[in-house]
């Protein structure tokens, strides 16, 4: 195998570890440089991983945060932010992205909270969920499902559903609220 190259800061006996940081520098009358992050192709076994984990405690407090954030721009549109699955190749299935909270021992597991933000001139943005076409089989299936209890007395969640308010104070014409259409 080729060498391999490691990249880590020393540990310590009181206090934080050190610190480590990739970044481009500023530009000017041009754009900042990117950051690359690739891994080789193989022709045996499966194709290498790319790990990112946050820093772990045993003392009374949160493990470290992954923070992604994509690009500001002053005048115009904020950078996209875009998790994909390549296309498969001549057989299986391409591949699945999984997004969950972890288990707890003692009290609420961790929520999922996926919301676009509020516009000024402008509407919201969408929030889409599109299970894609298919030419054999059954069409995918779209599963929500409030949660379970097996606590005495107490209730499952609930599934709430409804559209949006139309608030506006107008006098002559204030608007209408949206609408929510199920169909099979």
């Amino acid at each position: 195998v080729s060498g391999g190259i490691t990249i880590y800061t020393g540990t310590t006996s009181r206090g934080n570890s050190g610190h480590f940081s990739v970044y481009t520098g500023q530009a000017t009358k041009g754009k900042g440089g990117s950051i690359l992050l690739y891994v080789g192709e193989g022709d045996s076994s499966v194709g290498g991983d790319v790990i990112v984990q946050a820093g772990k405690t045993t003392d009374l407090y949160t493990g470290g945060y992954i923070d992604i954030t994509s690009g500001y721009s002053y005048p115009t549109t904020s950078g996209y932010i875009s998790f994909t699955t390549p296309n498969a190749g001549a057989s299986g299935v391409s591949g699945h992205i999984s997004l969950s909270t972890g288990t707890t021992s003692a009290g609420s597991s961790g929520m999922i909270n996926i919301s676009s933000g509020e516009s000024t001139d402008g509407h919201g943005g969408d929030v889409k969920m599109i299970v894609g076409k298919g030419d054999s089989g059954d069409g995918g299936n779209v599963i929500l499902g409030a949660g379970q209890t097996t606590a005495r007395r107490q209730v499952g969640g609930f599934v709430k559903i409804s559209a949006g308010l139309g608030s506006s104070t107008d006098k002559s014409d204030g608007g209408n609220g949206g609408f929510v259409n199920i169909s099979g």
